[in-house]
């Protein structure tokens, strides 16, 4: 598959702003672990061997992208009906975009009321509703923006810790199938969990699929936390980047298919000074961090109607100094390998589940900069209208 872009014809104005994907390896660390928040990094340079520092080379927006002074950061994405929706968790509200790019509304707003959100992890298209996930609650919108109700979450059983009897459950992820809407949650209870439930009424789960990975009380790998789940055709896709496979499962939790992903490549890890001071401050509350000497292949995955998975690998960037931010490209599985997409390298890109199309976007001081591509070599590139 090639990328042609689809030329958007709204022009805002631009403020710079922080995004989720350029986040430093030392300030993704340390916002897992609750040592502190995350900065933000504007000068980034692309660098397909960190630990060499060579032949450096600027990560600049698209051509094609345009900035939207509205639009604080790029969370999570759903694409139906020619619209997209995009949560950005910084402003605390949904932004629609049309096929082209073009910004066409918000809602949504801060706030512990009816429909306001406070701290949205993912966002998704169920049926004709936009949902969106906070801890502890689901919130549903119609495609205009106006909000219907809200659901409670309910975490998942054993969920706790056994010293305090508190929630240590995470959400990380949600998706909609024709059964009802997924949840992905890591639970940090004993071993490191991550399972599927599906919502069978309000605050009412089955679990369908999980994976467990060993932990210790004076560890903190951030890295384990970072399971993915995706729509698919059959059910969804589940599991781990670092176990080498994913499992596609149907609606009943059965294992019908396994998806490998051995040969997408993994950056090394370079030392910086930031993750030097990312390790000083766990050893500062009695931790270890752990660091793996490679970078995940991946950190989200995607999956066509006819089945095929598309990866968001991550491309490590050297930011200010010597620290390390990411930023991600698309590789679509082929069945042996991977073919990689047209879509220039951005901070972060998202995949519609139902049209072979893309939306790219880019931290810049001007603003979230954004484009749409068109991933199907066969279509032609939408007219500028």
């Amino acid at each position: 598959m090639t990328a042609s872009p689809v030329p958007p014809n709204h022009v805002g104005s631009a403020v710079a702003v922080f995004g989720g994907g350029g986040i430093a390896l030392a300030a993704l660390i340390a916002s897992l672990v609750g040592l502190s928040p995350p900065r933000t990094e504007h000068e980034f340079a692309r660098d397909t061997q960190p630990e060499t520092r060579d032949a450096l080379s600027p990560l600049r927006p698209a051509p094609d992208a345009l900035a939207f002074e509205s639009v604080a950061s790029v969370t999570d994405v759903a694409h139906r009906d020619d619209a997209w929706f995009v949560l950005d968790a910084r402003n605390s509200e949904v932004h629609r975009f049309d096929q082209r790019g073009r910004h066409l509304h918000s809602f949504a707003r801060r706030g512990d009321g009816p429909g306001e959100l406070r701290r949205p992890r993912a966002l998704a298209i169920h049926g004709d509703t936009v949902v969106v996930a906070t801890p502890g609650r689901l919130h549903f919108y119609d495609t205009d923006g106006e909000h219907l109700l809200d659901r409670l979450i309910k975490s998942p059983a054993g969920c706790r810790d056994p010293r305090t009897g508190a929630t240590a459950a995470n959400l990380r992820d949600i998706a909609s199938s024709p059964a009802g809407i997924l949840l992905l949650f890591t639970c940090r209870s004993g071993d490191l969990r991550a399972s599927v439930l599906i919502e069978l009424s309000e605050a009412a789960f089955r679990e369908l699929a999980h994976n467990a990975h060993p932990r210790t009380d004076d560890a903190i790998d951030p890295w384990r936390e970072m399971s993915v789940l995706a729509a698919h055709p059959v059910g969804f896709a589940f599991g781990h980047a670092d176990d080498h496979c994913l499992g596609i499962f149907d609606l009943d939790g059965r294992r019908r298919d396994t998806v490998c992903h051995e040969w997408l490549e993994r950056h090394v890890v370079p030392s910086s000074s930031g993750l030097a001071e990312a390790q000083a401050a766990a050893a500062r509350v009695g931790k270890k961090l752990v660091v793996p000497k490679r970078y995940l292949p991946f950190d989200r995955v995607f999956a066509q109607p006819d089945g095929t998975l598309i990866y968001r690998a991550p491309v490590p960037l050297i930011a200010a100094g010597d620290d390390v931010a990411m930023a991600h490209r698309l590789v679509a599985h082929d069945g042996a390998g991977g073919t990689e997409l047209g879509v220039p390298v951005a901070t972060t890109a998202f995949v519609s589940d139902y049209l072979p199309t893309a939306l790219a976007a880019w931290d810049d001081p001007l603003g979230m900069q954004i484009a749409v591509y068109e991933l199907d070599r066969q279509r032609r590139p939408l007219p500028n209208r």
